[in-house]
């Protein structure tokens, strides 16, 4: 038996029993203190700071209750208290619990089984400590992880929340009550189905959602979802929102222009090279339309770059508003799906590119270029001046000009040239001769 140097007060006004229970609780390994009454159990506490209280509940002075009480708020819930008492009736049994003691021996006591019985309590108070110590570690990992934690059952009631509720973003769930208070239907469901999964499959369910609160407050949240056994979950939630606008953010920067909105140059390529594919499989046509503004240079240069920026910036608001191909186009509108449409973007300076895709005739391509070229040269207010510009369109068609984006944005480009070269404010088929 060993006992790692456990320190014990022992108070009982007996002599005898005082000295028998020493020994035997030395002879076991233990350090024993002792003290004739309560009023010297008390001293001796503060002196000595055992491990364990031995207390016997008769003595002169504070008797063993009085003592017990007294312990029991000093020392805290966890500290062990045993009660050493010749009375073997329910009541004073009780009566030494209520004040908060741990365990009771019986006189007569049997001294060869004695050290045993405080070696197990001994062991039960460590490992409670150890407990005590291991939530504690536990719940400052909680706090440290960023996600917010419950518990589910089966039936979607929240069993217990695991971490502290604001950390959960514009949410509140609470103990005891379902999760449909908290979420909506679907995505309820969403955690419900992900608990089957993860019971069946044993492994990490994980799913996105995200809740829109008001007109200007839309948040983004991931859960995983833990099986623990046959009826709970471990819910974990973490408040995204932050992350998702940062890669939207992130996102605009590398795929459109941030003067005009518009998708920009290489967005733009993968457009056409998405629209390519699809087009190789269909009898339709695709056609590139390359434009630039005519005399934008001069304007930029007289009127200032602030100026020429707001210039663009109405060019591509009505460069928009004019790509309605079902105003001047006629297609089947019980086929919906393979209706034309086009893409616009802003490849750099006063460059503008369409991508026009699902065309039956080559005519098509050419009636939205000079749609586009009219609509163009309507005067802009800007400053409150009338500015005129005119617009030069190349087009290019795939497969007739070319295979591959690369090839065809390239045409089209030689196709605007050569509208400039022919006086400005027309529009060019792209020509190999």
């Amino acid at each position: 038996m060993t006992t790692d140097c456990f320190n014990i007060l022992l108070a009982d006004d007996d002599a005898t029993i005082r000295y028998l229970m020493q020994i035997a609780l030395e002879q076991a390994g233990f350090n024993v203190t002792v003290a004739q009454n309560g009023d010297e159990a008390i001293r001796l506490f503060s002196v000595s700071q055992p491990d364990m209280v031995l207390l016997d509940v008769d003595m002169p002075g504070k008797n063993g209750y009085e003592v017990c009480s007294y312990l029991r708020k000093k020392a805290g819930s966890e500290f062990p208290i045993v009660m050493v008492t010749g009375m073997d009736d329910v009541r004073s049994i009780d009566h030494a619990f209520d004040l908060g003691a741990t365990d009771f021996i019986v006189k007569p006591i049997n001294w060869n089984l004695i050290p045993y019985h405080i070696l197990y309590l001994k062991r039960a108070y460590l490992n409670l400590i150890d407990l005590k110590h291991a939530n504690v570690r536990s719940r400052a990992i909680f706090n440290a992880i960023p996600d917010a934690m419950f518990i589910l059952n089966t039936d979607g009631v929240v069993i217990e929340v695991l971490s502290h509720p604001s950390k959960i973003s514009c949410l509140t769930i609470n103990t005891g009550k379902k999760l449909s208070q908290s979420f909506p239907k679907h995505i309820v469901k969403k955690y419900l189905n992900a608990g089957i999964l993860a019971r069946k499959q044993q492994k990490i369910e994980h799913f996105e959602f995200q809740l829109k609160f008001d007109a200007q407050n839309t948040r983004y949240y991931e859960c995983r979802i833990v099986t623990i056994d046959s009826n709970e979950t471990l819910c974990l939630i973490q408040d995204t929102t932050d992350h998702v606008n940062s890669e939207n953010k992130i996102y605009r920067l590398a795929y459109f222009d941030a003067l005009t909105g518009l998708p920009n140059r290489h967005s733009f390529m993968k457009r056409l090279k998405r629209e390519i594919t699809r087009t190789s499989f269909t009898s339709h046509k695709l056609a590139i339309l390359f434009l630039d503004l005519d005399g934008f240079k001069c304007i930029n240069d007289a009127m200032g770059h602030n100026t020429g920026d707001r210039m663009l910036q109405s060019a591509a608001s009505r460069l928009q508003q004019s790509m309605r191909t079902s105003d001047f186009l006629a297609f089947n509108p019980q086929n919906d799906t393979n209706k034309p449409k086009a893409e616009l973007a802003r490849i750099g300076g006063d460059e503008f590119t369409i991508i026009f895709s699902n065309l039956e005739r080559t005519e098509d391509a050419l009636a939205m270029a000079h749609r586009i070229r009219e609509t163009m040269q309507q005067p802009f207010q800007i400053d409150n001046r009338d500015v005129v510009l005119t617009t030069s369109v190349g087009i290019a068609l795939y497969p007739d000009d070319g295979a591959d984006a690369e090839t065809l944005l390239k045409h089209a480009d030689t196709a605007m040239n050569h509208a400039k070269n022919e006086g400005r404010n027309n529009c060019q088929f792209y020509s190999s001769t």
